[in-house]
């Protein structure tokens, strides 16, 4: 189950209110871009206790990218052990991931992207304290954070030689 933290919850409410901008229409399409934040700033919370169950399955407009989100996750998730040799990451698979269910989640699975998701609802909220009442002013404030990671990313890789 894809759980969220009270507290993005109602910022997701909040900015759904003014539904003349646009908005987010599911609850879990706003999970998933917390958690890509959350990916790709690599922050997560410490855990997701007392977080409220959003969705059991992808949503419609989801289930197409769902091979993606689990790839950006698997990948967040193998760097942190420090043996990464092919044979380990069958082991590491199973962990995360089941043949059960339509998420391919497990429970731990779950667990790591609602702490991603919170971890990236909380990157964004420190420039966003408050919910921005327009789509377009979140969107901005959203890309923003984007082009920050992929700025400080090209930043520190080494120069390529030609």
């Amino acid at each position: 189950m894809f759980r969220m933290s009270k507290e993005s919850s109602e910022y997701w409410r909040k900015m759904s209110d003014n539904p003349s901008s646009g908005k987010i229409d599911t609850q879990l399409e706003w999970y998933w871009l917390c958690a890509q934040l959350g990916l790709l700033h690599n922050k997560k919370s410490k855990d997701n206790t007392g977080f409220s169950d959003v969705y059991g399955e992808w949503v419609a407009s989801l289930k197409p990218h769902s091979n993606i989100i689990l790839g950006m996750l698997f990948k967040r998730y193998i760097e942190s052990f420090p043996s990464t040799a092919e044979k380990d990451i069958p082991q590491y698979m199973q962990k995360i991931f089941t043949h059960e269910g339509s998420t391919k989640l497990t429970s731990e699975g779950f667990s790591l992207l609602d702490r991603f998701a919170e971890g990236g609802f909380q990157e964004f909220k420190k420039k966003s304290p408050t919910s921005p009442t327009k789509l377009t002013i979140f969107l901005e404030k959203y890309l923003e954070e984007i082009r920050r990671d992929v700025s400080e990313k090209k930043a520190t890789e080494p120069a390529k030689k030609k």
